[in-house]
């Protein structure tokens, strides 16, 4: 008897003796284990052992009500998860109790057997693209950041924008409504006495990049759901420190709108200025810098601001300047109702940041510790703008109260409330301040500052909830309460991981789209190498050294090339760099826009086929490549050609939203609120608000090109007709008139109806060197006659090419055709011919390269838009065919060199 079937008819007699017994499933597994320690290379074994687990394990749980089955299951996942990528998916996430991949394994299924056959070894290189997704979710009433002001997220579309990480606006890519789900109030604290406190709520599973303690001293970050940080190290020693924070935002770029008056001016109008009577205007200051700028200022507004006494001046005939102050709402305010205007806060930059200079020069105080600056106003309304102001250039600001009060007659009489901000910036933040007394002092210390979460509560509140995914580079957006960053998506990095942890001494790069992303690579492959359940896994791919400046991982021991390394596409990626166990590329091409920017896309190609590739091992090192396929001639496009060309072994999943038979969803699931995520309703209601582009790109995988693709298919031919002779040899050239056009001559072979394309020229180099090309390949095919196209110099040139033939005594017919009309439309109108009667070269024969493979490149990537650099290949064919036809009988007008005058 075979071993394999002596180890499952041992298996089968166990499951007929009492399958709802815990000692016959751990016999089982000892069974497995004992399998694979003497027989390593029997997997089928152990395999059929630990699948009859894995698929019977409830059933028996439930039908003998012992809870020890699932420490069973458990044990089955983990004796599998070195070897298969769906169980080690499964185990790394048992302690979670908000699971990302079992509720999704399902839809997920393709994808992961495609990498376990990376993984196994099977494959050279994968090519994997799916919808766009997320489910990190936000009640809709949360306010957000846009560059026009406050927004509820429930109101946010796709196209909108709002603010990401950098302060920069950034495209909103899609809105996923999630149901109802239970609501957590995430507390954040500000440092200080004043101990000022944000709420936000959340989902449960909601991501937020945070930095405990440990990866601030390290300037690291991490990616965590609000259910793992309410289960972490909340507070530190004995708790009195919060450990998790949120960085503050950078400087937000708030849309610019012109203002009634100077900010500065009216900053320190607000300040120091004396508004309230409906007679003078008066301005109140001893620093000479400040009050010659408000005196130059001032004659914009028709007035001269005139010393009176001491520190005090006059606005003279200000008719003007006080209609303008009407027109803000300030002409008339005592210094308790002062207030920053509206349209001065949600605006640009320097708006703002003048406007908080105006009011910090006169009435602020740089103090001893000169990096923090104080500001006292008795206005409410002021104080609150203020405070908004400093946060919105990127500062930290606490306010503080106190009654004023002054003594009279011995008796203590109290005035009006003192509001104090004291007022913070960041080392490499803006100068808030611009006077010379103020800049003298003022001397920032810190690096950077911090949000801190100091509580996270579960609440019995369930409300409607929404995700939204953003353009931004980190996946952040800006929350308007207290402007606190959040997340909109993660990464699924577990493959890697696995990878990692099989050969801790090999090395894996992972790259894409800039610094940003893949510092987010970096923190959630750190954060599975940290997990015990990947240690349980392989305990020997212990953590051994860290370096976040340069984003690589060593696991086990120091490696000349790290485990793991994190590298933007658009670095260096060169030195001590090297993919050994897996070449990983996410999301090179960031978005639509940059998708349509052709030359962006050729660099990217460039840095992939050099750079990125030049870092594997040939023959040795597998490829995965990930992201939405925007286009013809994005990287994921670029390594499948390869693919073709080098013959790798190589697949690809590309698994649309929406089912393009059904129109149902391919990605429905339930989560573990029992909320169906991705329903068809959902992507219906989607593509009803995109654009037909974005849809087919983003959600469909289909690229942007793909649909208006004036040659979907093409006829290929090996080699041409062995069994009878061409009726004709010809040619049609289409010349470079620009700087930037390729001169474009394919030759033809004919063989009745069938034109056989063996050879091309097609070279954007100057006429001195595309004449002698075009020459010597009429001569190498014997060509007969040929066409060249007559408009601008085109007749000019074809008589050179003729004159150079001439003197190596060939002789060949040369015609002359003008072309009139629209490119576009002369190349659609001869689509179907070429489509049906053209046979041009299979791929396998030339290089991408070659001027052939440029030449293909472009023809089957031209669209019916012509939004493409060039179009000379296919007008050449367009060219050719015309050409034919008139060969054929078709009434083309030829034009005679003489009346050329040539």
């Amino acid at each position: 008897m075979a071993v394999s079937d002596h180890y499952k008819e041992l298996t089968a007699k166990i499951l007929r003796s009492d399958l709802e017994t815990y000692d016959n499933a751990k016999n089982l597994m000892a069974m497995a284990r004992h399998i694979r320690h003497e027989c390593p290379d029997n997997k089928f074994c152990f395999d059929y052992i630990t699948s009859t687990v894995k698929e019977n394990w409830l059933s028996w749980a439930l039908v003998s009500k012992d809870p020890r089955f699932e420490q069973i299951y458990f044990d089955a996942l983990l004796f599998e998860a070195p070897y298969i990528v769906d169980s080690f998916f499964r185990y790394i996430e048992v302690d979670d109790k908000i699971k990302f991949y079992a509720p999704r394994a399902k839809y997920l299924k393709k994808i992961v057997a495609a990498y376990q056959e990376l993984y196994d070894g099977k494959l050279d290189f994968l090519s994997v693209s799916q919808s766009k997704r997320t489910g990190k979710a936000l009640p809709i009433d949360t306010l957000i950041t846009t560059p026009t002001g406050s927004k509820r997220i429930g109101d946010i579309k796709v196209g909108d924008t709002v603010i990401g990480k950098n302060g920069n606006p950034t495209r909103v890519k899609g809105v996923y409504p999630q149901g109802k789900k239970r609501v957590y109030e995430v507390t954040f604290t500000e440092t200080g006495k004043s101990q000022q406190t944000t709420v936000i709520k959340a989902s449960p599973d909601h991501i937020w990049t945070v930095r405990t303690e440990g990866d601030r001293a390290k300037k690291e970050s991490r990616n965590m759901t609000t259910l793992e940080i309410m289960n972490g190290h909340m507070h530190l020693a004995h708790d009195r420190h919060n450990n998790y924070s949120v960085d503050y935002v950078k400087p937000i770029q708030y849309t610019f709108h012109p203002v009634e008056i100077d900010s500065y001016f009216l900053g320190c109008l607000i300040g120091d200025g004396c508004i309230t009577g409906t007679g003078s205007i008066g301005f109140n200051n001893a620093e000479q810098d400040i009050v010659e700028q408000m005196k130059d200022t001032a004659r914009l507004y028709g007035t001269e601001l005139r010393h009176i006494s001491k520190t005090q001046y006059q606005f003279c005939h200000p008719q003007q300047l006080k209609v303008v102050l009407d027109k803000v709402g300030l002409l008339g305010l005592h210094s308790y109702e002062k207030f920053v205007p509206e349209e001065y806060k949600h605006n640009s930059i320097n708006i703002r940041l003048e406007m908080l200079r105006g009011l910090l020069d006169t009435d602020g105080y740089v103090g001893s510790r000169r990096s923090m600056i104080e500001y006292s106003t008795t206005s409410k309304r002021l104080a609150d703008d203020v405070v908004w102001l400093v946060k919105s250039l990127g500062g930290k600001a606490e306010c503080r109260t106190r009654m004023g009060r002054y003594t009279k007659n011995g008796e203590h009489i109290e005035t009006r409330i003192n509001y104090r901000i004291h007022i913070c910036f960041p080392k490499d933040g803006v100068v808030p301040v611009s006077s010379k007394k103020h800049l003298a002092k003022y001397h920032p210390q810190r690096d950077r500052f911090y949000h801190f979460i100091s509580d996270i509560k579960e609440t019995d509140e369930y409300a409607e909830m929404v995700c939204i995914e953003v353009d931004d580079p980190e996946h952040l957006y800006l929350l308007d309460d207290n402007f606190i960053l959040t997340h909109n998506t993660s990464s699924a990095l577990r493959l890697v991981a696995m990878f990692s942890g099989r050969h801790p001494e090999y090395g894996t790069l992972a790259t894409g789209s800039g610094e940003d992303l893949v510092s987010v690579f970096y923190s959630g492959i750190l954060k599975i190498f940290n997990n015990q359940r990947f240690i349980d896994v392989f305990p020997a791919a212990r953590v051994k050294k860290t370096e976040a400046k340069r984003m690589n991982i060593d696991l086990q021991t120091e490696h000349m090339f790290p485990t793991v390394q994190c590298r933007p596409i658009d670095g260096a990626i060169v030195g001590s760099t090297e993919a050994r166990n897996l070449l990983y590329l996410d999301d090179c091409v960031k978005n639509h826009e940059e998708a349509m920017n052709r030359d962006r896309l050729e660099f990217l190609d460039e840095k992939v086929t050099g750079d990125v590739l030049g870092r594997r091992i040939p023959g040795v090192t597998p490829i995965l490549i990930q992201g939405t396929r925007y286009s013809l001639y994005d990287p994921i496009a670029t390594l499948q050609e390869k693919a073709r060309i080098l013959k790798w072994r190589w697949k690809e999943v590309a698994i649309p939203a929406l089912d393009p038979k059904t129109d149902k969803s391919n990605f429905e699931f339930v989560d573990s609120e029992g909320t169906r995520m991705f329903t068809t309703e959902d992507y219906r209601a989607e593509r009803k608000i995109v654009t037909p582009e974005v849809w087919g790109a983003e959600f469909q995988q289909e690229p942007f090109e793909a649909k208006g693709r004036i040659f979907p298919h093409l006829n290929r031919f090996m080699k041409l007709p062995v069994d009878r002779k061409p009726d004709a040899v010809i040619f049609a050239c289409d010349t470079a008139e620009k700087g930037s056009d390729f001169t474009s001559m394919p030759m033809a072979y004919l063989y009745g109806e069938d034109v056989f394309i063996p050879a091309v020229v097609y070279d954007d180099g100057s006429p001195e060197i595309t004449k002698p090309k075009c020459a010597n390949l009429i001569m190498e095919h014997k060509a007969t006659s040929g066409m060249f196209e007559s408009n601008s110099a085109g007749a000019y040139y074809g008589r050179d090419v003729d004159g150079m033939l001439k003197e190596k005594g060939y002789n060949c017919t040369i015609l002359f055709s003008f072309s009139s009309g629209n490119k576009i439309t002369r190349i659609n109108e001869a689509s179907n011919r070429i489509m049906e009667h053209f046979y041009f070269l299979d791929e396998s024969l030339y290089t991408p390269d070659s001027d052939y493979g440029m030449f293909m490149r472009e023809v089957t990537t031209i669209t019916k838009s012509g939004k493409v650099p060039h179009d000379d290949a296919s007008d050449s064919l367009a060219e050719l065919d015309k050409y034919i036809r008139n060969l054929h009988g078709a009434e083309v007008k030829m034009i005679s060199r003489k009346e050329l005058g040539i």
